[in-house]
């Protein structure tokens, strides 16, 4: 694969996820993983779940989505977004025996779909329980951290902000705390995080 095709594609193979292409200087920039701070704002249009479907697995059905949209109980409670905590050394990608699944800089994982056999452990290693499987593909439904959920929401409850570990990953030093962007700057693990507005 020369780098031109790298630039353009996070994971190898032609059947897998698709994400928005990396833009010049992204190697300078830093890990970006997937936050919720703006849940009270949902309204269930599940443009999230859609865009997630479409762009990165190409499915019409909201089944094949990485992030899933909830309620927390009742039908008029507030929405819970159940995505992917982007651990900074993720159970699922030491349970995955053919390395689909390698850790982020950052926090989260890598793709490689073509890799990916169907045995389900990386499902069973997820400690938050977000990893589905395609019953269809036989294959691995998971975050890649790719930002396509955030840039489809129309009330802006999810967002792709600077990784709490890119201090820990920055190569050549470390990024000072106060440089984290969004309202939640003060998160210092990820699997801290509440996600549904409060």
């Amino acid at each position: 694969m020369d780098e031109k095709n790298d630039k353009e594609k996070v994971v190898t193979g032609e059947a897998g996820p698709v994400v928005a292409q990396k833009k010049e200087g992204d190697q300078k920039r830093r890990p970006r993983v997937l936050m919720a701070p703006g849940m009270n704002r949902c309204i269930a249009c599940y443009s999230c779940m859609q865009a997630c479907a479409r762009m990165v697995y190409r499915s019409y059905s909201m089944h094949k989505s990485a992030i899933k949209i909830l309620t927390r109980g009742g039908y008029t409670s507030k929405f819970v977004a159940n995505i992917c905590r982007a651990c900074i050394d993720p159970p699922c990608a030491r349970a995955c025996c053919v390395q689909a699944l390698v850790p982020r800089a950052g926090g989260g994982i890598r793709y490689h779909r073509d890799r990916c056999i169907g045995c389900r452990k990386c499902a069973d290693a997820c400690v938050v329980q977000v990893i589905d499987y395609d019953e269809d593909e036989k294959k691995a439904i998971i975050c890649i951290q790719c930002g396509n959920c955030a840039s489809f929401c129309p009330h802006e409850c999810l967002t792709m902000e600077v990784s709490p570990h890119a201090e820990e990953n920055a190569p050549g030093g470390a990024f000072p705390i106060k440089e984290l962007e969004g309202p939640s700057s003060k998160r210092k693990n990820p699997n801290d995080l509440v996600h549904d507005g409060n």
